[in-house]
């Protein structure tokens, strides 16, 4: 349930939310779980005149298993030009773990082993683009770059080859590209390209 109010050119959203996760298994029932997650979230919008926006959100999570955490963001978008635009976003986010990953949907949950109590992932994100348009032509550039700490990973366990253990790597993984699309519009056909 949310609730906005719009007042000139500021904007406020406030909500809550409950989600309930859970799993059930008929051949392993030592993966069985179910977490309740109530949370609390805001969003505050501002326009500062006819080019910039600015947004500032945050969300609340009391996850049953893995405790509160707390997710900002903050965005801008800064119009160059009436077909220009650039936008730039960073915030955080969190992932609790479970024993459905795209390793164990390949072995089944049969030969997975847990030898120590998982933790949630955590990630920090930012991302910048610029996107217009120039007669026919559409043009979208983005920088982009993540970093997880605690990442969910799955391995060969060292005390049996046949088994495989779920645990928390103990480095970050850290990601970071660009991407980039054209868009070619003449008369009733339109050519894509993209690259990443």
């Amino acid at each position: 349930a949310s609730l906005a109010t719009t007042r000139g050119r500021h904007t406020t959203v406030l909500g809550a939310a409950l989600n309930v996760e859970s799993y059930t298994g008929q051949d392993v029932p030592a993966f069985d779980y179910r977490y309740t997650i109530p949370a609390a979230f805001a969003q505050y919008d501002v326009d500062l005149g006819e080019r910039l926006a600015l947004s500032a959100s945050g969300r609340a999570d009391a996850h049953s298993e893995y405790g509160v955490f707390f997710n900002p963001r903050l965005s801008a978008r800064y119009r160059l030009t009436d077909s220009w635009t650039v936008r730039a976003s960073a915030g955080t986010g969190t992932f609790a773990p479970t024993p459905l990953t795209e390793e164990t949907e390949a072995t089944g949950l049969r030969p997975v082993v847990i030898p120590e109590p998982l933790r949630a992932e955590r990630a920090r994100s930012a991302s910048i683009d610029v996107g217009g348009s120039a007669g026919p032509v559409e043009v979208i550039a983005a920088l982009f770059a993540s970093r997880i700490a605690h990442p969910l990973m799955a391995r060969v366990a060292a005390s049996d080859p046949a088994l495989v253990e779920l645990v928390n790597a103990a480095e970050p993984t850290v990601t970071a590209g660009a991407d980039a699309m054209l868009r070619l519009r003449l008369a009733d056909i339109v050519t894509t390209a993209s690259v990443t």
